[in-house]
């Protein structure tokens, strides 16, 4: 019966035509993967299901939703980021995109503050910053870093000292040697 239903996935396999894509005007990858949740296991609990109806009615009053739209595309896919964080899997660019979303994080809930609805204002209060967080990696992580890590020039310079030193060695490595060898010259006659 779900099958045939055709919640998120047609009969042919593809996501055309599906109740999920008629109802999915989501901004992030988190939002329509948090409305196939919903589509296939719905609530039963009336006084959840009118808080959601009452936010989303507010939300389309007067196009109050259109100030959240470009902010919730800045965030990027934070669950995905988060579980390649946590399984030590994270790229160079997963970091600058978790950069980003923390740092637009504090412009979502000001965007939020205004609207009245009650499940918007808890929404508001819900989100977390971290400014310590994104102030490290604002720091640590260059504005446009590579793919992977060993393709080098990840880390901005001055972050951190003894590792801008290596590198500088490392990218001058023949002008390091003339040096040395001059100075050992001088050192031992």
């Amino acid at each position: 019966s779900r099958r045939n239903l055709e919640l998120d996935q047609n009969l042919s396999g593809g996501r055309d035509n599906t109740l999920l894509s008629v109802l999915d005007r989501c901004q992030t990858a988190m939002g329509t993967r948090l409305l196939t949740r919903w589509l296939h296991r719905p609530l039963r609990q009336h006084s959840v299901l009118e808080q959601r109806q009452d936010a989303i009615a507010h939300l389309l009053t007067d196009y109050q939703f259109e100030p959240l739209q470009p902010l919730l595309k800045q965030i990027g896919d934070i669950e995905r980021i988060l579980a390649r964080v946590a399984l030590r899997s994270a790229r160079p660019r997963d970091l600058a995109r978790l950069r980003d979303a923390l740092n637009c994080l504090p412009d979502v809930q000001h965007a939020l503050q205004p609207l009245a609805a009650g499940r918007l204002v808890e929404l508001a209060s819900d989100i977390s910053q971290f400014p310590q967080l994104a102030d490290t990696l604002q720091r640590a992580i260059v504005d446009t870093p590579p793919a992977l890590i060993r393709d080098g020039g990840v880390l901005k310079a001055g972050y951190h000292p003894e590792l801008d030193e290596l590198i500088n060695i490392n990218e001058n490595a023949a002008q390091f040697l003339l040096d040395l060898e001059t100075r050992e010259k001088e050192r031992t006659g």
